[in-house]
Parts: C-alpha cells; sequence; structure tokens
C-alpha cells in the first residue's frame, strides 16, 4: 500500500461491534473507457454466487475497505487527489448493507494499516500530511471515543496481526541503516526486535513515503509468525525464537502470501517459469507454510487470491483484471462468477460469512 494512498477505517459508535481486518489491499491502474468513476474506484458487494451486484459507494474517491464481523457493515477510508495531482484527505464512509446508506466522517490526517479489535475498538497508524515522517497509532472506541496513542516515528512498512494485538514494523529513523523489523504491542511499546530483514525490500522505502511496503508482510492467522517478501524470496519470522526460514525453494513470489484460515498453505501470486515480455505476470501457486515445493493451482493469470472463511475456496481476479472467480483449494473446479468488461478489479475479500464478496473497481461494472 502507498503510504498517502491509505486512510483511516473508524467506527461509529452506532455499530458497537468488533470488526475483523481485511487482508492487505491494492489498486490497479485502469483504462478507464470514460466512466464517470474517472480514475477513482468504488465498492461493490455481490453473493458469492456473482448474483445480487450492488454498488456501495458512489463519489468521486480511492477507497479501502473493512468488512464487520456479522458482515452487515463496510467500512471504507477514502483519498481524493486534486487538480495539482496532490492527495487530499478523505472522509471515513460507513454503509449498511441492508440500506444501502452511507454515513461520512471527517478525519484529521491520512490513516493506515488499520485493524478491528476483538474488544470492539480499532487500532491504526495516522499521519496528518502526506510530508510529516512521524506515524502515530490511533485507538477507536464507541465508549472511549477517539484516543492518540504512542508516536512510532517513520516507518517503511507496517502489518498488525489478525486481531490487532501486535504490531510488525519496519523502522526508518536511521539512515543508511540496513532495514530491520520489530514487534509493538498494541499501544506501541517494543515487544521484540527481529533482526534485520534477510533481504531488500523494494527501491525507495523510506525514502519516499509513496514506496512504502506494506504489502510486503503478512502474519500467519495465530499471530505467531510474519511472512516478509524480500528480494531473497518469501521468509517465515518467529516471534518464539526460531532462525528465519525461507519457505519459497522455487516459486519468487511477487508479495507476501495469503495465508490460509488455518495457517497450513499459502498462496503467492508469482511469474511463470519462462515467462515473456507481453504474456500473463502472475500465476497462483499453493505451498506449505512452513516450506516447500510450491504447486501451481491456476494454469492462467490470476491475482488477488483470497481464502474463503472455511478454508475451502479461494477467490481471485483473473482475465486482464475484469474477472472474479472461484476455485477449490485442491486447484479444481474453477468457476467464473463475474466478468466486468473495461474494469480493474482490486481489493477482493470474502465476508466473514463466506455468502459475499467485495471488492472495488475502477470503472462502473453493470449492476443486475
Amino acid at each position: 500500500m502507498r503510504r498517502s494512498a491509505v486512510i483511516v477505517v473508524i467506527v461509529l459508535a452506532a455499530i458497537g461491534t468488533a470488526v475483523a481486518a481485511t487482508g492487505a489491499l491494492h489498486r490497479a491502474a485502469s483504462n478507464l473507457l470514460g466512466t464517470k468513476l474517472g480514475f477513482y474506484d468504488a465498492v461493490f458487494v455481490m453473493g458469492r454466487d456473482g448474483a445480487g451486484l450492488r454498488q456501495l459507494t458512489h463519489d468521486q474517491r480511492f477507497h479501502e475497505y473493512a468488512w464487520s464481523p456479522d458482515g452487515r457493515w463496510i467500512a471504507a477510508v477514502t483519498r481524493s487527489v486534486d487538480a495539482h495531482g496532490i492527495d487530499v484527505q478523505g472522509p471515513l464512509e460507513l454503509v449498511e448493507l441492508s440500506a444501502t446508506t452511507v454515513q461520512d466522517v471527517w478525519l484529521g490526517g491520512f490513516g493506515s494499516d488499520v485493524v478491528w479489535r476483538s474488544n470492539g475498538s480499532i487500532k491504526l497508524l495516522v499521519t496528518r500530511t502526506v510530508s510529516d515522517l512521524d506515524t502515530r497509532l490511533l485507538d477507536i472506541s464507541p465508549s472511549r471515543g477517539v484516543r492518540r496513542g504512542a508516536s512510532i516515528g517513520p516507518i517503511g512498512a507496517a502489518a498488525w496481526t489478525p486481531h490487532g494485538g501486535a504490531l510488525a514494523i519496519v523502522p526508518c529513523a536511521r539512515a543508511r541503516a540496513p532495514l530491520s523489523i520489530d514487534v509493538l504491542s498494541a499501544s506501541g511499546r517494543k515487544r521484540r526486535h527481529l533482526g534485520q530483514l534477510p533481504g531488500a525490500l523494494g527501491a525507495g522505502v523510506c525514502d519516499d513515503l509513496l514506496a512504502a511496503a506494506d504489502e510486503d508482510l503478512e502474519w500467519a492467522p495465530d499471530g505467531r509468525s510474519l511472512f516478509v517478501n524480500v528480494s531473497t524470496g518469501l521468509w517465515r519470522l518467529s516471534l518464539e525464537g526460531a532462525a528465519p526460514r525461507r519457505v519459497n525453494g522455487d516459486v519468487p513470489p511477487l508479495s507476501a502470501p495469503a495465508v490460509s484460515p488455518d495457517g497450513r498453505q499459502i498462496l503467492a501470486e508469482a511469474s511463470p517459469s519462462g515467462a515473456r515480455a507481453g504474456n500473463p505476470c502472475c500465476l497462483l501457486y499453493v505451498l506449505p507454510a512452513a516450506g516447500g515445493h510450491a504447486r501451481l493451482l491456476t494454469p492462467n493469470a490470476a491475482r488477488q487470491p483470497a481464502w474463503s472463511p472455511d478454508g475451502r475456496l479461494i477467490a481471485f481476479v483473473g482475465g486482464g483484471g475484469d474477472t472474479i472467480n472461484t476455485i477449490r483449494r485442491d486447484g479444481s473446479a474453477t468457476t467464473t462468477l463475474a466478468q466486468f468488461p473495461g474494469t480493474q478489479i482490486s481489493s477482493l475479500s470474502w465476508s466473514p460469512t463466506g455468502q459475499q464478496l467485495a471488492f472495488t473497481a475502477s470503472a462502473k461494472p453493470p449492476e443486475d
């Protein structure tokens, strides 16, 4: 995620319920075909069978969203770009799916790395301006309101554990120093230093806020280990003292993996062996989370895999970025749920109940 492109998610007091964090989120550039959304995106939701498509947001902004635990709400954080190409802060948009009404809450800064905790509060990171190198924790609770927490300084990447109990960060405080990973408590106190990164993150990290590499970090569901995608491959770092272990032996992933709900398997986007210019860049591979041989899951181009809550199905974006498909975890029974020509689909995720899929699209798909 880009540091200036990710915005705060906040819960309104009316919800009063805990919300699970969705996986890390991506935005794709698109061929816009003159649609009314321009180069912005919108949030859509549909049934797990592809029926009942609805557009939830209708403004000209970029959106990142999170499901409530019961699947009744979607909270979308937003930003826009002004006429000079400068990022502009946007509000929280809270959508109740049964009513499709939107409530806006305006914020005082750019936010990122949002997680809903089991106690009903939300933890997130916030910077007041794009040029502000300091990052602060924000704690939002229906009973206590908004509380600004500890300052954790400039960071190049961050990732919360699934329920917000700990935060992994790549600090950027020391110029030209090798990058490392620290694990903080929910309050911002340092819990553990995991050591130097076993490879390099993308170019520009710690030099440019737009080059933040949040998509290269992913926690295991139990929060006891962290996956890090760097130049030397995909690594698993343990919070229990074990030495870092390289997970991928034969497939270099392009981003951090999608970890299965049981924590045993991971899905990785990777370029096919022998790929040539003009060919699809990415296929999906599945491999043991403990490391081992990668098995090809999709024979055709596929991106942004999302495990269903029960771990039986995997949703992914296929085609030229305009198709939503599902496949069984064993690689059988690929099904095309929906195709929206002229769009670029991103941020695909399942509802907590597994009955719906949400996504963002850079152009307006036709509604049912």
